[in-house]
Protein backbone atom coordinates (compact mmCIF):
# COMPACT_ATOMS: atom_id res chain seq x y z
CA UNK A 1 0.00 0.00 0.00
CA UNK A 2 2.93 2.34 0.63
CA UNK A 3 3.88 2.15 -3.06
CA UNK A 4 0.32 3.04 -4.05
CA UNK A 5 0.29 5.97 -1.61
CA UNK A 6 3.59 7.22 -3.06
CA UNK A 7 2.03 6.99 -6.53
CA UNK A 8 -1.01 8.98 -5.37
CA UNK A 9 1.22 11.64 -3.83
CA UNK A 10 3.07 11.93 -7.14
CA UNK A 11 -0.28 12.19 -8.96
CA UNK A 12 -1.45 14.86 -6.51
CA UNK A 13 1.70 16.92 -7.07
CA UNK A 14 1.35 16.66 -10.86
CA UNK A 15 -2.34 17.51 -10.62
CA UNK A 16 -1.62 20.61 -8.52
CA UNK A 17 1.00 21.76 -11.02
CA UNK A 18 -1.40 21.21 -13.93
CA UNK A 19 -4.11 23.21 -12.14
CA UNK A 20 -1.67 26.03 -11.51
CA UNK A 21 -0.54 26.13 -15.14
CA UNK A 22 -4.08 25.94 -16.47
CA UNK A 23 -5.18 28.90 -14.35
CA UNK A 24 -2.02 30.95 -14.91
CA UNK A 25 -3.23 32.65 -18.07
CA UNK A 26 -6.51 33.20 -19.87
CA UNK A 27 -7.50 30.81 -22.63
CA UNK A 28 -7.47 32.17 -26.19
CA UNK A 29 -10.98 32.31 -27.67
CA UNK A 30 -9.96 29.95 -30.48
CA UNK A 31 -9.27 27.18 -27.96
CA UNK A 32 -12.26 27.77 -25.69
CA UNK A 33 -13.88 24.39 -26.41
CA UNK A 34 -10.63 22.53 -25.81
CA UNK A 35 -10.02 24.50 -22.60
CA UNK A 36 -13.50 23.54 -21.40
CA UNK A 37 -12.69 19.86 -21.87
CA UNK A 38 -9.37 20.32 -20.08
CA UNK A 39 -11.12 22.04 -17.20
CA UNK A 40 -13.49 19.08 -16.81
CA UNK A 41 -10.58 16.67 -17.21
CA UNK A 42 -8.71 18.29 -14.34
CA UNK A 43 -11.81 18.26 -12.14
CA UNK A 44 -12.32 14.55 -12.78
CA UNK A 45 -8.66 13.84 -12.03
CA UNK A 46 -8.83 15.72 -8.75
CA UNK A 47 -11.95 13.82 -7.70
CA UNK A 48 -10.36 10.54 -8.79
CA UNK A 49 -7.24 11.08 -6.72
CA UNK A 50 -9.38 11.96 -3.72
CA UNK A 51 -11.45 8.77 -4.10
CA UNK A 52 -8.29 6.68 -4.38
CA UNK A 53 -6.99 8.27 -1.18
CA UNK A 54 -10.26 7.28 0.52
CA UNK A 55 -9.65 3.72 -0.62
CA UNK A 56 -6.28 3.65 1.14
CA UNK A 57 -7.99 4.65 4.40
CA UNK A 58 -10.74 2.05 4.49
CA UNK A 59 -10.13 -0.48 1.67
CA UNK A 60 -13.71 0.00 0.48
CA UNK A 61 -13.85 -1.19 -3.13
CA UNK A 62 -16.48 1.41 -3.95
CA UNK A 63 -13.84 4.15 -3.62
CA UNK A 64 -11.48 2.19 -5.84
CA UNK A 65 -14.16 1.64 -8.48
CA UNK A 66 -15.28 5.28 -8.37
CA UNK A 67 -11.67 6.51 -8.59
CA UNK A 68 -10.98 4.34 -11.62
CA UNK A 69 -14.21 5.43 -13.31
CA UNK A 70 -13.43 9.11 -12.74
CA UNK A 71 -9.94 8.56 -14.15
CA UNK A 72 -11.49 6.97 -17.26
CA UNK A 73 -13.80 9.98 -17.71
CA UNK A 74 -10.80 12.31 -17.36
CA UNK A 75 -9.03 10.39 -20.12
CA UNK A 76 -12.08 10.84 -22.36
CA UNK A 77 -12.17 14.57 -21.63
CA UNK A 78 -8.47 14.83 -22.45
CA UNK A 79 -9.00 12.99 -25.75
CA UNK A 80 -11.86 15.37 -26.61
CA UNK A 81 -9.67 18.36 -25.77
CA UNK A 82 -6.95 17.07 -28.09
CA UNK A 83 -9.42 16.37 -30.89
CA UNK A 84 -10.80 19.93 -30.66
CA UNK A 85 -7.31 21.33 -31.23
CA UNK A 86 -6.82 19.37 -34.44
CA UNK A 87 -10.17 20.00 -36.11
Amino acid sequence: MSVFLAYLENCQASYAKAQQLFRAMPNPPATARSAEYLFHCLNQLGDSIEELYFFTNNYDDRHLHTGIELWRIAEEMFALAQSELFI
